[in-house]
């Protein structure tokens, strides 16, 4: 009988085991669909991650950074009570439901190690497949962004969404190999590296010169973490908060202004940001609380070409004022510090490499209803499980899961 009872726990364990593998795997599949075909990832598959999450209520327990998203989302429905624009507010409302949905679903099935590893290689092999079509759409090869070239994606899937899709899960790649187990893995390393060329390749092909900068700065930041990681991150932090500050208060305009190339591609003005950025600025002042509405922008008298601001800061400002900084930042700020708690300078390394990707995307893009950032910031507010032994769980005292086969 006691070996009979044995042989039970370990069948109901191992019944457990597949059950969250199972979760993970479909949550790490609605990641890779997010970079190639972002719609259906925010409905359908938003649809299968509220399904995952549910059913692990058991073992998931909503902390204050998931109760900031849940309230940014609550704010961009309310705002349709005063936006401008009802059509635009509510796609934009849903849109960041749906990504809040899988924010938190990434953050329910990372419970262990072989969890972060999935959803993570969910996100590699999204980006790798929405490279493959891009090239499959181009009519030549090319080494380097070229201004007059052709801007080729993904078919149905803004240029610039791919390419910054495609530098964040080169930061999820550098996570995943920053905490490898074995140090002298080189087929990893090697893998690694033909990832980021074949990332490199497809930042090309769209022609984005942010997500190109994002990549320099991913590798500089991986030399330079590797010997001062603290004092790096701190410099990385002060980077982060003054030039955000710089584009919300408009201290850089004219300095961006004079950097215009002028260039095919290039209006004299960033193709319309310098424009935009003066009358998001005016709808805050207006509406420095709420903001004029979630995504309402384009639809702002003044707005001539009726394009958002392309620059995440004022984005938020402008739909959903002071209260939605606030919330937006909380996300990032107690979603990431969860796992700073730990002395690992792996983690340091890892988070910043995000932030590094991050930086030029959200100063010049329309990010932050993104799926792909969500699932990212949900990532990384996991990644020092990455460092727990086989076996161990986030929680292991609320999951009761102790065998990762």
């Amino acid at each position: 009988m006691p070996n009979a009872s044995r042989v039970g726990i370990r069948q109901m364990m191992g019944n457990e085991v597949l059950r969250w593998d199972a979760r993970s795997l479909a949550v790490a599949g609605v990641a890779a669909l997010s970079f190639v075909a972002p719609n259906l990832a925010w409905r359908e598959g938003a649809l299968l991650c509220l399904l995952v999450l549910l059913t692990s209520l058991r073992t998931f327990r909503p902390a204050p950074a998931d109760f900031a998203a849940i309230g940014l989302t609550g704010l961009a429905f309310t705002s349709l009570l005063w936006t401008s624009s009802t059509a635009l507010t509510v796609t934009t409302s849903v849109n960041l439901a749906t990504s809040v949905v899988v924010f938190m679903s990434v953050r329910a099935v990372c419970r262990r190690r072989r969890d972060v590893v999935i959803v993570g290689s969910g996100m590699i092999a999204g980006a790798t497949i929405a490279v493959l079509a891009a090239a499959h759409n181009a009519s030549g090869f090319r080494l380097a962004v070229q201004a007059t070239a052709d801007r080729v994606g993904v078919n149905g899937v803004n240029v610039n969404f791919t390419a910054y899709s495609l530098v964040t899960a080169a930061a999820v790649m550098s996570a995943l190999v920053v905490f490898r187990r074995n140090r002298s893995d080189y087929y990893r390393l090697a893998a690694a590296g033909a990832f980021l060329a074949v990332v490199y390749l497809g930042v090309v092909l769209t022609g984005a010169r942010g997500a190109m900068l994002s990549l320099v700065g991913l590798v500089v930041w991986l030399v330079a973490s590797r010997f001062l990681p603290r004092l790096v991150w701190w410099a990385l932090i002060v980077v982060f908060v003054i030039s955000n500050a710089a584009i919300a208060l408009g201290w850089s305009d004219a300095l961006l202004r004079r950097s215009a190339t002028g260039s095919t591609r290039e209006t004299g003005d960033l193709n319309g940001r310098l424009g935009v950025w003066p009358l998001a600025r005016h709808v805050f002042e207006d509406n420095w609380l709420l903001g004029g509405g979630a995504g309402s922008l384009p639809s702002a008298p003044g707005n001539t070409m009726g394009i958002n601001a392309h620059a995440v800061v004022l984005d938020v400002a402008a739909g959903l004022g002071s209260l939605g900084i606030v919330a937006f930042a909380s996300v990032w700020i107690l979603a990431l510090r969860e796992p700073m708690s730990t002395a690992d300078t792996r983690v340091i390394r890892a988070v910043g490499a995000f932030l590094v990707v991050s930086l030029p995307v959200i100063l010049t893009g329309f990010w932050f209803e993104s799926i792909v950032l969500w699932s990212a910031i949900a990532f990384f507010s996991r990644v020092d499980v990455l460092a727990l032994a086989d076996g161990r769980s986030y929680s292991d005292e609320v999951l009761g899961v102790t065998d990762d086969r």
